[in-house]
């Protein structure tokens, strides 16, 4: 029997196409520009193996019905686009590349406009193509530090005359169904993004005079 795409087991379907993919691309990117490898190469594997790491974490919570584990993982796959983003307008890529792998902070480093690459900016910037991550981003981040989202989570049940039910347990059974959907629908377009920015990196490695093309072509960085 088919599974529906608009249920929670057909979101991890997509998800689980998604990883495959990923894989896809990752040999791709080896195996452009005669399998030179550089710093965004090596940046690009470990947002790519990152990603699949959290996604099949992902996919075993969401099962288990843990649904507050499965948003903080969510934050995660967010932070992991951020900071392909900050690759990708930073004035030299490699540099990035290279200085964050040895351990410099994102949010010391400066893009092309010379703005420091706080996590609030990068936000802001990516959400300009992807408008609804800042709404994700910011709803998902409560998950990370102990907050009311885990305070509302203890809460099964609010009832007559002012009472309520509180729960202590290793799943979110009692929460609705629309909440894991709408949990899981996000997480597979930000498995998109990701995938979306490592096939950008793939076409700029195997076609540098057309990436280059486009680059003078590109309006400056605005402030």
């Amino acid at each position: 029997m088919e599974i529906p795409r608009g249920s929670m087991e057909g979101q991890l379907a997509l998800l689980d196409e998604l990883r495959r993919q990923q894989m896809t691309v990752a040999q791709a990117m080896l195996e452009a520009d005669q399998r030179k490898l550089f710093p965004l190469d090596l940046l690009a594997l470990a947002a790519l193996n990152r990603s699949l790491l959290t996604s099949s974490g992902f996919m075993s919570l969401m099962r288990a019905r843990n649904l507050t584990s499965a948003n903080a993982i969510l934050r995660l796959q967010l932070d992991t686009i951020l900071r392909l983003h900050a690759a990708w307008i930073a004035p030299n890529p490699h540099e990035f590349s290279t200085a964050m792998l040895a351990g410099e902070r994102v949010n010391r480093l400066r893009d092309r406009g010379g703005r420091l690459m706080r996590d609030a900016y990068l936000v802001a910037r990516v959400s300009e193509k992807y408008p609804w991550i800042a709404r994700v981003y910011k709803e998902t981040s409560g998950f990370i530090h102990l907050s009311d989202k885990h305070f509302l989570g203890s809460v099964s049940d609010v009832g007559e005359h002012h009472s309520v039910t509180f729960k202590v347990s290793p799943d979110d059974s009692h929460v609705p169904e629309r909440f894991f959907l709408e949990t899981a629908a996000a997480f597979v377009e930000a498995t998109r993004v990701i995938l979306q920015y490592i096939e950008g990196w793939v076409f700029t490695k195997s076609n540098p005079e057309i990436a280059e093309q486009l680059r003078r072509e590109a309006p400056p960085e605005s402030d």
